[in-house]
């Protein structure tokens, strides 16, 4: 759909014959900040972003976005999957080991922590120790590559990489800043079944700055149909994939090692 059909959906239920309580920019800026809280609440926007690394370079800064839910780096022919971490499990502070063990190439001690003493590494790192993901000691020489955040704007990788790649998030997108002098022909990222909650939440300011009398009970008014909006689309994103799993998958020793067991699948350990 259209910017300007939101904008149309949302001056019809302000009762606006004329369109002309609200600017045009101040109606558009009011719809940008309501699609950004739909983005939020149902992060039903899905897209992938890469950032070009830069050698030896540990933190980068991240696009704008709800959410993070698979890392890669990529190379020609290739992409390897990093696994999260964080800061405070690289150095050990749930195990309160508070690692400064770290040391520079010729032997010294630094009396820092090891993920930030590690050199820079060519990408794809082969010879790592496999693992599922999460690991409760600190980040050490030889560990699977991982990624970290450093608040909400910055995305670090350990090892830092040795020579140029990409980058690449998958992620929950958050829409960008409508631009008025362009928005006659823009379109939005959300289908036509989020635009009643988007118009509601863009009413809730255009109320909220309405001084007239009774404007208090329509705002909160406006904010009780979003709400009843929000709820439906949040089922309805949950829920549109019905292929998906629909209850716990099992996990036991022997179903986990019965494809390896005598150079077979099928096969058990006795």
């Amino acid at each position: 759909m259209y910017l300007s059909d939101i904008d149309s959906f949302a001056r019809g239920l302000l009762a606006e014959p004329y369109f002309d309580r609200f600017s045009e920019a101040q109606m558009y800026q009011w719809v940008s900040q309501a699609q950004r809280e739909v983005a939020r609440e149902t992060r039903c926007l899905r897209g992938r972003r890469s950032i070009q690394t830069q050698n030896g370079m540990q933190e980068y800064t991240l696009p704008r976005l709800v959410g993070i839910e698979r890392v890669y780096i990529a190379g020609p022919g290739w992409s390897q999957r990093i696994v999260h971490t964080s800061i405070p499990q690289m150095e050990g502070d749930q195990l309160r080991i508070y690692d400064q063990s770290g040391s520079q190439q010729g032997g010294s001690q630094t009396y820092t922590p090891q993920w930030l003493s590690l050199p820079a590494a060519p990408y794809p790192v082969e010879n790592c120790n496999f693992g599922f993901g999460y690991n409760p000691l600190p980040m050490i020489a030889g560990a699977r590559p991982a990624y970290y955040l450093r608040g909400i704007g910055r995305i670090g990788l350990v090892p830092a990489p040795l020579g140029n790649y990409w980058l690449v998030l998958d992620i929950a997108e958050m829409p960008e800043e409508i631009n008025v002098a362009t928005v006659a022909n823009t379109t939005s990222p959300f289908p036509d079944d989020f635009k009643e909650a988007i118009a509601w939440y863009a009413l809730t300011f255009a109320y909220h700055s309405d001084q007239s009398v009774g404007a208090d009970s329509l705002e909160a008014d406006a904010m009780t149909n979003y709400t009843r909006c929000l709820a439906k689309l949040q089922s309805f994103v949950s829920n549109i994939n019905e292929d998906d799993p629909q209850g716990p998958q099992m996990l036991t020793h022997r179903s986990f090692y019965e494809a390896y067991a005598h150079g077979t699948y099928g096969g058990y350990y006795d």
